[in-house]
């Protein structure tokens, strides 16, 4: 799993990743759950949290202790993961019936002891 993880500012202007395949945005009116390509504007001051994510990576962007943050989780070969797979809610059955979210799995060096690193969405089907 390669990481990144850096504080943003709001008053920046954001583009669309349009390197991932789909977009879940929490608004503070509604839930948006897309592909990337049909994503209206986003208005990012009613925007809570944004994750766009594809088969290999999600970017994540959310409120952190300094403000807004945005995450980056690329997989990598060494990884040892865990796909699940969850039943999307009836509104979103537009895009998909069910969401993969993957998990990175580490061992703990005391005890070995297999434990969730870190979850990332992955994609819908």
């Amino acid at each position: 799993m390669k990481r990144y993880v850096k504080a943003i500012d709001l008053q920046e202007s954001y583009q669309i990743p349009t390197d991932y395949e789909y977009a879940l945005l929490y608004m503070i009116s509604e839930i948006i759950l897309c592909r990337t390509e049909k994503l209206p504007p986003i208005d990012w001051e009613e925007c809570q949290e944004a994750r766009f994510f594809s088969g290999d990576k999600e970017l994540h962007i959310f409120e952190g202790d300094d403000g807004m943050q945005e995450v980056c989780v690329q997989d990598a070969d060494e990884d040892i993961i865990l796909i699940k797979e969850y039943e999307l809610d009836n509104k979103f059955r537009n895009i998909g019936k069910t969401v993969l979210v993957q998990e990175y799995l580490a061992f703990d060096e005391e005890d070995g002891q297999v434990r969730v690193e870190k979850t990332r969405l992955r994609g819908i089907r």
